[in-house]
């Protein structure tokens, strides 16, 4: 009997020791998946924070990018406001020079008048008192004079540009050497005006600096260009011709 009862109980503590094992085995395989769900859950946190981290940079650097762009754009809209500036400021000296050297002692620099610019003034004064060249023609194309006689010419043809535009100067400032070289004086800073556009027209596809450049560089060689500077003060319509 009592060989029976400790059977019986062998049995027994081996029966739980055995349901003790398979317990403890049964909580391990069931806390596995757990903690795998649990890692995985931590790694999906740490990739949306650094997403989220991610986008964050993405913004500051945008944000940086647009305030360098800005700032940048700031920097050339001032740079290209300074340089018109000064351009403007020397395109004004140059004329200013240009007018000058044109006007210093226009009555006797050169001295005396040649028969060409007496002639003209004297074909302006007739078609602005009486509509008529010296020939007697109404308000002709091409104004012309017989001085045969009086100058030793058989006859001159001139430009009309140039002899209608002296009339305003003959009864504004009415005889002397100013009256007579005055026009020649504006058609020549008319035509250095034109010469600047003109540059600066054809040098659009340049660089602003080399624009500028291009164009101070052509009114100011224009400006001191012995031959237009000569006939800027004599009373000749060869300054009216391209």
């Amino acid at each position: 009997m009592s060989m029976l009862v400790r059977r019986a109980a062998k049995l027994g503590s081996g029966t739980g020791a055995a349901a003790t094992g398979k317990g403890t085995r049964g909580n391990i395989s069931a806390s596995t998946p757990l903690e795998q769900v649990q890692d995985r859950q931590n790694d999906e946190q740490i990739d949306g924070k650094q997403v989220i981290d991610g986008k964050k940079e993405l913004q500051h650097l945008a944000r940086t990018t647009v305030a360098n762009a800005n700032g940048y754009q700031e920097y050339v809209g001032s740079s290209a406001r300074t340089m018109e500036k000064v351009g403007l400021a020397c395109l004004l000296a140059i004329f200013s020079l240009a007018a000058f050297l044109r006007t210093y002692r226009l009555d006797d620099v050169p001295t005396g008048l040649y028969i060409d610019e007496v002639a003209m003034s004297v074909e302006a004064r007739s078609l602005g008192q009486t509509f008529r060249d010296v020939d007697g023609n109404i308000l002709p194309l091409f104004p012309s004079a017989e001085f045969s006689s009086a100058w030793g010419y058989h006859g001159m043809v001139y430009q009309p540009i140039y002899v209608y535009s002296k009339i305003p100067f003959e009864f504004l400032l009415r005889s002397g050497g100013a009256a007579v070289r005055l026009p020649s004086v504006v058609w020549g800073l008319i035509g250095l005006a034109t010469s600047t556009v003109l540059s600066w027209t054809l040098s659009s596809n340049l660089h602003p600096l080399a624009r500028w450049s291009a164009t101070l560089l052509t009114a100011l060689l224009l400006a001191i260009s012995p031959w237009h500077h000569h006939f800027s003060r004599l009373g000749f319509e060869v300054i009216t011709c391209p």
